[in-house]
């Protein structure tokens, strides 16, 4: 349980204090009591004595440095009253059994286990009755060490239903937790206990979703670097290799650069403002992830991220602007690229098609219409590379209105892997550029773009 100030301070807010009122007579008495010496003693400055224990002679919390749930939790129902409950629920399923339909042979297997169940309860009254307490113990254990999360209110609520053997309360703020997700450890955890508590009721299908989730939500990825470009400069964590200030600028929570100059990354090392992230990378498997804004104005942009370690060996990803089938389509094209003293080898795929839009035959003003088209379909995108043993592998993923089909769920367009068996860079970095110019029919010449990079992250574990 996450370790907090002293009890005291946690029991000076009168909503903790509403909390802790109804579980079991003696807590409030003996809190009571304590709360009334902290309140004498605390006003002599001399006093260094640390914080007073409390405990709970019977009703089940005992509070500390921390507060925590004992095993004489008072779950406020006794054996007897537990049994009598389990009776009835016997007869209420016995009850809905004669009622099905005989074509409902499923709804008729589901009320026959749940009746099972039952019944092994009752022929194992005291080891059920432990169970049942050890799981509204545990449950309220969870609540406690989440409690920030939740409003004090509703808290004391859930935890005054538990008391009495009523878990429907905590189930909504577990589930709000497991909705919500705010930190990866809580959501799992809040979705193991669901999933307990869904198994202590024969509730096997929501058992199952619950104990899938957790699993899911834990073997989500860790992040391990996150820049999002706040402030007017680069972080430390940044070099700049061939810097030319007047082509880059930190503002507005993004790293501003003017696509201009056509040299080339893979081959060359004279190409402008190579931005590389210092520092080691993530022993074992990571995935590294950044989000563009472009502003196409040339058709030749392209915007790289690559595993660099000098122009001869690198694995680069790279998205770019092409026209494709005929030169009637305007395509945002990703092609991965290994470098290995100085050979190439390659994939490509494409992440977004235009519609038929005419071809480029007659020059600049055609060339516009595809410009234009790129800019009103392309909000954002996404350019990710996943290491994962010696496999490496590109993908990128368009945010605008024709992504991923309906423009509502972008998917990620995967390249085949490139495998390395020695780490083929040294750094990450991004580079930007514009592809050579070839003709009017497919390139406005000269000019430049601009792209805004809105963040920069690596994780460990698989990325979603």
């Amino acid at each position: 349980m996450k370790k907090s100030n002293s009890i005291w301070s946690w029991l000076s807010d009168e909503k903790n204090r509403k909390i802790l009122a109804f579980i079991g007579g003696a807590i409030v008495v003996v809190v009571g009591a304590g709360w009334q010496a902290y309140l004498h003693f605390s006003k002599s400055p001399s006093s260094k004595s640390g914080p007073a224990t409390v405990t709970a002679e019977t009703g089940g919390v005992a509070a500390g440095g921390n507060i925590t749930v004992g095993g004489d939790f008072k779950i406020g129902i006794s054996l007897e009253e537990y049994e009598n409950g389990l009776k009835k629920r016997e007869q209420e399923i016995r009850a809905e059994i004669s009622k099905i339909d005989n074509k409902d042979e499923a709804k008729r297997k589901e009320l026959e286990k749940q009746l099972a169940s039952a019944e092994k309860r009752m022929a194992n009254l005291k080891k059920a009755y432990a169970q049942e307490k050890k799981s509204l113990e545990d449950t309220a254990a969870l609540l406690l060490e989440l409690q920030k999360t939740f409003d004090s209110n509703a808290l004391a609520t859930a935890l005054e239903a538990l008391s009495k053997g009523n878990t429907d309360e905590a189930e909504l703020l577990l589930q709000k937790v497991v909705a919500e997700e705010k930190t990866k450890k809580d959501a799992s955890m809040a979705a193991r206990q669901l999933s307990t508590l869904a198994s202590a009721r024969e509730d096997t299908a929501r058992a199952a979703y619950y104990q899938k989730q957790a699993k899911s939500i834990a073997a989500r990825p860790t992040e391990y670097f996150f820049d999002d470009f706040s402030g007017d400069t680069l972080g430390p964590h940044w070099e700049v290799r061939n810097p030319n200030s007047e082509y880059y600028y930190v503002e507005n929570g993004g790293l501003n650069v003017i696509v201009a100059k056509d040299t080339p990354l893979i081959g060359n090392e004279t190409l402008d403002n190579i931005f590389l992230l210092t520092g080691a990378l993530p022993e074992g498997d990571w995935t590294a992830t950044v989000r563009m804004i472009p502003k196409i104005q040339t058709f030749r942009e392209q915007y790289i991220l690559a595993f660099y370690r000098d122009k001869d060996n690198m694995l680069s990803g790279a998205a770019s602007n092409n026209a494709d089938c005929c030169g009637d389509l305007a395509v945002m094209r990703l092609i991965s690229n290994r470098v290995s003293q100085g050979k190439v080898t390659n994939f490509t795929n494409r992440a977004i098609v235009s519609p038929a839009l005419g071809n480029f035959y007659s020059g600049t003003e055609s060339v516009q219409k595809f410009i234009d088209w790129t800019n009103a379909n392309i909000q954002a995108f996404y350019l990710r590379l996943e290491k994962k043993g010696r496999s490496y592998t590109f993908r990128i993923r368009v945010e605008g209105e024709s992504a991923g089909g309906s423009g509502k769920n972008p998917i990620w367009t995967k390249l085949q892997s490139l495998t390395s068996i020695r780490p083929p860079g040294d750094n990450l970095v991004l580079a930007f550029r514009q592809k050579p110019y070839t003709n009017p029919n497919y390139h406005v010449q000269n000019g430049e773009g601009f792209v805004t990079v809105d963040w920069f992250k690596i994780e460990t574990g698989a990325a979603q």
